[in-house]
């Protein structure tokens, strides 16, 4: 049962990486991040709330994001949500049920 509209309620945008030849030859190559789309999501930090309250830094990294199936979102893809990049960690995505969810942290740049 896909999610209802009300509880999507963040913007993410989705890329997913592109390899480019270095200026250093054949065997020097850097990863860059294609846009693919952008979608309505819902995050939720997912360390709990006696993490937040103790002050855990790493509290804030961790999130899991749910959002409606879509097929071009795939364990490679990066996630940018209110200014703030994630790699996904673990995608599970059921199509008949049209859910994806989604464990990712931060990525600092």
């Amino acid at each position: 049962m896909a999610f209802d509209s009300g509880f999507l309620d963040k913007r993410a945008k989705v890329a997913r990486p592109t390899f480019v030849r270095g200026e250093f030859g054949r065997n020097s190559r850097r990863t860059e991040w294609e846009p693919i789309g952008s979608i309505w999501v819902n995050l939720k930090y997912t360390k709990g709330m006696n993490a937040l309250t103790a002050g855990m830094i790493e509290a804030y990294d961790v999130v899991m994001i749910r959002c409606r199936f879509y097929p071009f979102i795939t364990r490679d893809c990066r996630m940018t949500i209110s200014g703030k990049t994630y790699e996904i960690d673990t995608l599970n995505a059921d199509r008949e049920a049209n859910t994806i969810q989604i464990t990712a942290h931060e990525v600092r740049e």
